[in-house]
């Protein structure tokens, strides 16, 4: 598994950046209705990042959870484990200069 720098330092590669913020619950991230990197404690105790592919009212999937591929966790397991720091990855598409004039 990756560290959450190596991740940062690989989207960064791809011209992608990384917008991190904490959210008070996953209603927050329901409304954002975009992917997002999440930190969670693993089983092992361990602080993990894991992609959240999809939130759905029952359960979501998530990627990096294990190596195999995507798996899907009842919402209450995701709340269990999400230590509520979020992370947008997204591109600068549009780049703006430091002031507008």
């Amino acid at each position: 598994m990756l560290s959450f720098a190596e991740i940062v330092g690989d989207l960064a590669n791809h011209d992608l950046d990384v917008f991190s913020f904490t959210a008070s619950d996953l209603d927050q991230l329901r409304a954002l209705d975009h992917p997002v990197l999440l930190d969670v404690e693993a089983a092992d105790g361990v602080r993990r990042v894991v992609a959240l592919r999809s939130l759905g009212a029952d359960e979501a999937e998530l990627e990096g959870v294990v190596a195999s591929g995507p798996v899907r966790v009842s919402i209450d397991e995701l709340n269990r484990y999400w230590l509520g720091d979020a992370h947008l990855v997204w591109r600068d598409f549009e780049p703006l200069p430091g002031t507008l004039d």
